[in-house]
């Protein structure tokens, strides 16, 4: 199936920048790639003008940076990006799971085991990814919070571009984070709440230590 024929709803400008989003953190354009407008929107079989709107919705996103008209370059991942983006979901996601845990249910708790179990089960990555997103958004759904829920939506789609290098090139990444979902689980059914929430910590902070130790084994070989 062609991705014009995903262009179904939504405004146009919006589906197109879904799709040039999902292709960034793909990797199908990765970081320092220049985007042509012409070819995507020659690609996707419509104007150039939803291209442009969709460049500049991923601008504000932080995707991409427009140097002029004409040209825009993909943001390439480094450490610095890395680490803020893991501190700002350390903070975004304590104070969400915080205000969950009085909120949560028996039925939540078992909608979470429902998502690590068909996690363990997939066999794509892309559908790996989405199920981990809904664990976190379900997990902290709760709080009521729902424009900070909204911003770490955002802050999660950049750091699944970092995650995807992990997912590559670690074979136990699956296991490691079920056993880490699963115990965060375990700390609010046994109504222990500091104890999730440093799960939850512990979780990001492994998610982040192996990241990084990536890029940097991977910049040490471009330099050798």
């Amino acid at each position: 199936m062609r991705e014009s024929e995903h262009l179904t709803t939504k405004p146009m400008g919006q589906r197109v920048a879904d799709i040039l989003r999902q292709w960034i953190m793909n990797g199908r354009l990765p970081g320092g790639s220049h985007i042509r407008q012409e070819e995507i929107a020659r690609e996707l079989g419509v104007s150039r003008l939803p291209v442009r709107e969709a460049l500049t919705i991923l601008e504000s996103e932080k995707f991409v940076n427009r140097i002029n008209y004409k040209s825009t370059i993909v943001t390439e991942v480094s450490l610095e990006g890395l680490e803020e983006i893991y501190a700002l979901r350390v903070l975004l996601e304590t104070y969400l799971l915080e205000h969950a845990i009085p909120r949560i249910t028996d039925q939540d708790l078992d909608r979470l085991d429902e998502i690590i179990t068909r996690s363990d089960g997939c066999n794509s990555e892309d559908e790996w990814a989405q199920l981990n997103l809904e664990f976190h958004l379900s997990l902290y759904a709760p709080a009521n919070q729902s424009i900070t829920l909204e911003t770490l939506e955002q802050v999660l789609r950049h750091a699944d571009r970092y995650s995807r290098i992990q997912r590559a090139l670690s074979p136990t990444l699956r296991q490691s984070s079920s056993r880490q979902h699963t115990e965060i689980v375990n700390q609010i059914r046994a109504h222990n709440p500091h104890g999730a929430i440093e799960a939850l910590k512990r979780h990001i902070e492994w998610n982040r230590d192996e990241i990084s130790a990536e890029i940097i084994e991977s910049y040490e070989k471009d330099e050798a």
